[in-house]
């Protein structure tokens, strides 16, 4: 089953209460953010009933929107369909957060994603896995993400990214890392034509590509007029989100953090941090990406049960805010990551259960 179980078809589900903390009527731009993000993967019209329901039809859905200044950006292509269908009678707030509720439980995975670098699935863990498939597919059954890092060291064809995104349930998705020929080899500069190369290849994977990964190497220093005019090429290029893990002090100053923000690049949590500010996300904050290396041994060391507890409660109210947050582990080296991967979502749950 997948990472962020909802409710299971057919189960009887008592809806509590909520308490009301709006006028009636009214949907907070919070919850109309959250919709959108989970638009993708209920569809629009989906949205376009539950924010009729919220609002009491078109109409009403749309003077409830222009009273935020928030545009939305992850839901136009689906705005027109949404908008169509009767209108529907208006209801009181508790009902509105009760379809909230509802569709928080169901589709909470959207939200968060978790998983490891890489689809290894090691002997410790065979029977937490389905037996049958590709280590992909059955990865992919358990977890709603993965980072690909194989391509940071050698180029995949696009039919072999294609094979893959087939391979994997429509919600999953696919974080890349960017080539070592452009980060570490040219360092960000003259990388043009090596960044369209990879921007084809990773076309394969179509809708299900959720992330670029940029992870830089420790000495590589921020200057506006090399690396900044490379962030901006690779903004206006990428359809996906980019994330980036910079490791020198210098991509921590507030003028670069600002930069990040303006070109909507979230920058890494990692762990260990190079520097102090890199544990906690920074740049764009329209989404968080957690990388956890192993600690106290990088790459070695299994996360303590109190760590991962940490963790969950933190993925979870983010998610309850409705930012979008990836989790990945990067402890590979000893087949660590898998089970922390799989106690974190054991972990979320429980939390989750909590507060829906």
């Amino acid at each position: 089953m997948p990472c962020l179980e909802g409710q299971d078809e057919g189960q009887g589900f008592q809806v509590p209460q909520l308490p009301c903390r709006g006028h009636p009527g009214e949907v907070s731009e919070r919850h109309l953010h959250q919709l959108d993000i989970l638009v993708l993967a209920l569809g629009g019209a989906a949205r376009g009933f539950a924010v009729g329901v919220m609002v009491g039809g078109p109409g009403t859905r749309e003077s409830a929107r222009s009273r935020s200044p928030r545009r939305n950006r992850s839901c136009r292509h689906v705005r027109g369909r949404a908008s169509a269908g009767p209108s529907l009678p208006r209801i009181d707030a508790t009902t509105t957060l009760t379809v909230l509720h509802v569709m928080r439980t169901m589709d909470l995975e959207n939200v968060t994603a978790i998983g490891t670098a890489g689809w290894s699935i090691p002997k410790a863990y065979t029977d937490q896995f389905p037996s049958s498939g590709s280590h992909l597919e059955r990865y992919a059954q358990r977890f709603n993400a993965v980072e690909i890092n194989t391509s940071f060291y050698r180029p995949h064809r696009v039919t072999t990214y294609a094979r893959w995104a087939a391979s994997v349930p429509e919600q999953f998705r696919f974080a890349v890392k960017i080539p070592r020929s452009i980060t570490h080899e040219r360092l960000l500069e003259n990388a043009d034509e090596l960044l369209k190369r990879f921007l084809e290849e990773v076309s394969g994977l179509e809708q299900k590509l959720g992330i670029l990964l940029l992870q830089l190497p420790p000495s590589l220093v921020f200057q506006t007029n090399t690396t900044g005019k490379f962030l901006e090429l690779l903004r206006r290029a990428a359809l996906a989100n980019v994330v980036c893990e910079p490791r020198h002090p210098s991509w921590f100053a507030p003028s670069v953090d600002a930069l990040l923000a303006d070109l909507r690049i979230a920058r890494v949590a990692a762990d260990p941090a190079p520097v102090p500010e890199a544990s906690e996300p920074g740049g764009w904050r329209g989404l968080s990406y957690y990388r956890l290396h192993g600690s106290p041994k990088i790459y070695y060391s299994p996360y303590s049960p109190d760590a991962l507890d940490a963790l969950a409660r933190r993925l979870s109210a983010e998610a309850r805010d409705g930012l979008p947050n990836w989790c990945i582990f990067d402890n590979t080296a000893n087949y660590a990551a898998a089970g922390d991967a799989l106690s974190t979502c054991e972990r979320l749950q429980r939390v989750t259960r909590r507060w829906v």
